[in-house]
């Protein structure tokens, strides 16, 4: 990593720190259940990362709205936000009964405080529970 020329921005040569999916098929239910997880991984104050994922759930019998939610949590001192000071980033949409959805989420996190990190890739299904058969959610994240 070489920082850049009078600035506190470090630039990682977009390695790929994550690249996974989930190896097993997840019932999500109505409150923030874990899709796909990663970590903790060691980070420095001042590295961006570019985090996205993806999910496609097939609802149950009962209509209601899908929502994917990133975030990264502290796991061991360190603190970063998505901009604006924001600790997660969601999406959310109405999912009709016994069809599939799906969804995206991308966003540049900034540490702000070194130590260690956890992605976590999060859904909730509200009316009825979604499926989200294994390989259908898939979490990247690069360092900038």
């Amino acid at each position: 990593m070489t920082p850049s020329s009078g600035t506190n921005e470090y630039f990682g040569g977009n390695k790929t720190i994550i690249n996974k999916q989930n190896s097993a098929g997840v019932v999500v239910a109505g409150s923030p259940t874990v899709i796909a997880v990663h970590g903790p991984i060691s980070v420095n104050k001042g590295e961006r990362y570019l985090v996205q994922v993806f999910v496609n759930a097939v609802k149950g019998a009962v209509a209601g709205e899908f929502l994917t939610t990133i975030n990264a949590p502290e796991s061991g001192g360190a603190a970063a936000s998505f901009g604006a000071g924001r600790s997660f980033l969601l999406e959310r949409g109405p999912h009709a009964a016994l069809v599939s959805v799906a969804q995206s989420v991308s966003g540049v996190l900034t540490v702000t405080t070194t130590g260690s990190l956890t992605f976590q890739l999060l859904g909730t299904s509200t009316g009825s529970n979604s499926d989200v058969v294994a390989g259908e959610a898939q979490m990247s994240v690069v360092q900038l």
